[in-house]
């Protein structure tokens, strides 16, 4: 079994702008972050994990990311990723909220992913997420807490020749920021088009209280519960010669 384990500290400052919603004016910050990250890249069940600290006079938090892989044969794999958080301080943390959902475009404030629509807030934009925090593949206004979270996200390995996977999420959060349910759920497919790159998302069950936000913010049809991630930030030219499609 080859591993190849690899350890990195990286401490940053980003400046940017901050926004709470998609329709308001942004203002400018900054955030100081430092990292630990550990990646054990091995043949067989790679395994690695991420202790992030972010800071700045608005607030302070704790993240710890870990993702855990079961290897098959043809390179296939059941994908296991757990994330904790807690705020630590701070009185003004609208912006920098856990996400269940992950990040849209605005909720995006180290400007770290790329973006099709950054302030969208329907259509194709706001499809498209960020698996941080919870990473649902199911939007909902639900369990965006200043607070604590916890999720566990798994994904199957694909079937057979098919791009196609099967998702389960689960989030738990501090009750502020909940309905009458204090775990949020859901479950689907995935279309694999390119690993960590770009995936598609069709959620299939979720719990009551995701239904009934969705109802209520308008977003019932089958296709606008559809998401998407598209990642360029993580493409390298290794990858384009390494990577297949499918």
């Amino acid at each position: 079994m080859i591993s190849y384990i690899e350890k990195d500290e990286t401490y940053n400052t980003v400046f940017g702008e901050i926004q709470q919603s998609p329709y308001k004016v942004s203002e400018m910050n900054y955030v100081n972050e430092a990292a630990y990250i550990f990646e054990n890249n091995r043949t067989i069940n790679p395994f690695g994990f991420n202790l992030k600290l972010q800071q700045n006079g608005d607030f302070s938090k704790l993240n710890l990311t870990a993702n855990y892989s079961i290897s098959f044969k043809d390179k296939h794999s059941l994908d296991f990723r757990f994330f904790a958080g807690t705020f630590l301080s701070g009185k003004n943390r609208g912006a920098y909220r856990y996400r269940a959902s992950g990040y849209n475009g605005y909720q995006d404030y180290n400007f770290d992913y790329n973006f099709v629509g950054r302030n969208e807030y329907n259509g194709v934009g706001f499809a498209q997420f960020a698996e941080e925090d919870g990473a649902m593949k199911v939007w909902t206004p639900l369990g965006q807490t200043d607070q604590w979270m916890v999720a566990l996200n798994i994904k199957s390995p694909k079937f057979f020749k098919l791009p196609v996977k099967l998702f389960v999420d689960v989030v738990t959060s501090d009750g502020r920021a909940m309905l009458t349910e204090k775990v949020l759920y859901s479950a689907g497919f995935e279309i694999c088009v390119w690993k960590d790159i770009f995936e598609i998302y069709v959620p299939l069950v979720y719990s009551k209280d995701i239904a009934s936000t969705l109802k209520l913010n308008n977003r019932t049809t089958f296709f606008e519960t559809i998401r998407f991630t598209f990642n360029l930030n993580k493409i390298s030219p290794r990858d384009l010669i390494e990577k297949s499609i499918f």
